[in-house]
């Protein structure tokens, strides 16, 4: 195998941590912009997923690039409870999570046009999404484990602990750290490669044990189709680097908020699962010290 074309033109470091280098400029984009394939299993399915689409993913898409991702989906715990309950539960409590995620993607302006980017992704067929489960266990699925490959063939894999997510990539995010292994490097670094490739095959085709591998399901995945932008001549790579606006309250959570002052600044929050409580919560924290009121102990 030639060294120095494709990915084995990149100088890539054994590791990476957040801080003492950058992932993203030094790893995760060079690999991105040389590979026809991305292979990743991570830990949660959360909403900042969709907001990993950058310009060096639009490119990678545009030359026939292929992302496979297997994710842990973010369940309330009624939703896992149906999981248990059988097959058709699980596809109704799997649908009705991520069709309600997705659409408060799409109606927040911080995040519509990423979500419609993504969403183009999976409709051209650059992006396939499985979801890991864990039926007979108490915990998630939640290990994190990466794979580029090129055309010539070469490999590059990686172990740590980033999730696919702004927080686990962004240097202003979560303290990370990856391993790298290259499979032109030889020896049992090529092996370690090949074993990462392997393990990440049958999981995809859902024959590790004690791991259930199920399709995005295809409610969820029909809604963001019908959100997407038709192809990529349409996507404005300029708006996907802007940095987001500052986070403003929906409609409804400025409602709560003015019915919490009516009532005395007393009262009960209650919302939807991921309708963002916390959020709301916060603000009111924010107003009542602005205010000049103190919190009670």
């Amino acid at each position: 195998m030639t060294q120095g074309v494709g990915l084995a033109a990149l100088s890539l470091a054994t590791e990476y941590r957040t801080g003492e280098t950058d992932p993203v400029e030094q790893f995760y984009q060079p690999c991105l912009l040389l590979a026809c394939e991305y292979k990743r299993a991570v830990g949660f399915f959360r909403s900042s997923v969709f907001l990993i689409v950058g310009p060096s993913t639009v490119e990678f898409a545009r030359r026939g690039g292929h992302i496979r991702l297997i994710c842990s989906p973010a369940l309330v715990d009624e939703d896992a409870q149906s999981i248990e309950a059988g097959y058709e539960a699980r596809q109704k409590a799997l649908e009705h999570s991520l069709s309600e995620e997705i659409d408060q993607l799409l109606a927040s302006e911080t995040t519509a046009y990423r979500t419609r980017v993504l969403a183009t992704l999976i409709a051209i067929g650059t992006l396939d999404i499985r979801l890991a489960l864990r039926p007979a266990a108490l915990g998630l699925y939640h290990e994190k484990l990466g794979l580029f490959r090129d055309a010539q063939g070469q490999c590059v894999s990686f172990l740590g602990s980033a999730n696919e997510t702004w927080a686990g990539w962004h240097q202003r995010g979560n303290y990370e750290a990856i391993e790298v292994f290259c499979s032109w490097r030889g020896g049992a670094e090529a092996e370690r490669v090949a074993r990462h490739e392997a393990y990440f095959e049958r999981l995809w085709e859902g024959i590790v044990p004690g791991i259930e591998i199920v399709c995005f399901p295809e409610a969820a995945r029909r809604r963001l189709v019908a959100a997407s932008l038709g192809s990529f001549s349409a996507v404005d790579i300029e708006f996907i680097k802007a940095r987001p606006k500052k986070r403003s309250p929906l409609p409804y959570q400025s409602d709560a908020i003015e019915a919490w002052k009516r009532a005395g600044r007393r009262g009960i929050f209650e919302h939807a699962t991921g309708s963002g409580k916390t959020f709301t919560a916060l603000l009111i924290i924010q107003e009542h010290i602005s205010a000049g009121y103190l919190l009670n102990k």
